[in-house]
């Protein structure tokens, strides 16, 4: 799979932390650029199902769009009919939605769920805020295991643990300060094992601005985050901002790191809610081939 990136982008990113990445169990060689962690020597125990159906959501970060935003999108939205913003229940045993899954994790507040999808044959795409605590001390969250097309029933067979992970030292860098994390919103998980039969998600730009994209998810208060769902909305503000609105959506906690999906391909990953309006806010993933690479090469390069 070819990954390309945009130099000036990283450029930008080269902001150093090296208290953090000192900080940091389990290292790999260090980038100032990113943050990663290598897994390979520690014993993931993989939870009973009585966990897994207690597991919480990640709960879904609040953005704030400011009035001309707001202006904005509402003339925007005002231009065709607008879907009706109502998640659907998914087949998630058939293309391309088999390549996502349910992801697992262990916060200081408990077991905790999020989504998460296959984007190559042992990597996986998801939200930062679903492994990395950015609030306090920050950290990577423990236990990460993933299982694909989640049914609510684990199967040892769809069962993935991670090698490394590692997402932009720029997220870590906000703070928690949700509107400023958005661009950055998104981590990868090198697996142990490759996805079922080696098939995975394409990644591709955003569609033009107004085109209908389907957001998936496994949204914790419809059938319990047990099933995965998709919510077919509208993908508005491309050209203004570093992230992306689509909606209206019903998508709630447990969503967080779901794809949007476009003609079988990711176009952004699902990083929170705007407060204002039942809208999806999220980045594109497109361009982001050398931290890619970093994970995959198990945190050097």
């Amino acid at each position: 799979m070819n990954y390309s990136y945009n130099v000036s982008f990283l450029i930008k990113l080269i902001a150093s932390s090296v208290l953090l990445f000192s900080s940091m169990a389990v290292m790999g060689e260090e980038n100032a650029s990113y943050i990663c962690q290598t897994l390979a020597s520690e014993k993931v125990r993989e939870f009973s199902q009585q966990e897994l159906d207690a597991a919480m959501p990640v709960p879904l970060p609040k953005i704030k769009l400011d009035q001309d935003l707001l202006s904005e999108l509402n003339e925007l939205r005002a231009v065709g009919n607008e879907p009706d913003g109502i998640p659907k229940k998914l087949d998630s045993g058939q293309k391309p939605w088999k390549y996502a899954g349910k992801l697992f994790m262990t916060t200081d507040a408990g077991l905790a769920s999020c989504t998460a999808q296959f984007i190559d044959k042992n990597l996986l795409v998801t939200a930062a805020h679903c492994v990395f605590q950015s609030v306090g001390q920050r950290k990577f969250y423990t236990d990460i295991q993933f299982y694909q097309h989640y049914k609510g029933t684990k199967k040892s067979e769809h069962f993935y643990t991670p090698v490394a992970v590692g997402l932009m030292q720029a997220y870590s860098d906000a703070g928690g300060n949700a509107a400023a994390q958005v661009t950055y919103d998104y981590a990868y998980i090198k697996t142990a094992k490759h996805s079922e039969n080696k098939e995975h998600f394409k990644v591709a730009s955003p569609p033009e601005e107004g085109k209908e994209i389907r957001s998936i998810g496994y949204p914790n208060d419809l059938d319990n985050g047990d099933h995965l769902y998709g919510n077919i909305g509208r993908m508005y503000v491309g050209k203004r901002l570093n992230y992306y609105l689509a909606g209206p959506s019903g998508m709630t906690a447990g969503s967080s790191g779901g794809a949007w999906v476009r003609e079988g391909a990711i176009r952004a990953i699902h990083s929170g809610m705007a407060s204002e309006v039942s809208f999806e806010v999220g980045p594109a993933i497109y361009e982001m081939g050398a931290l890619i690479n970093y994970v995959l090469n198990d945190c050097s390069g």
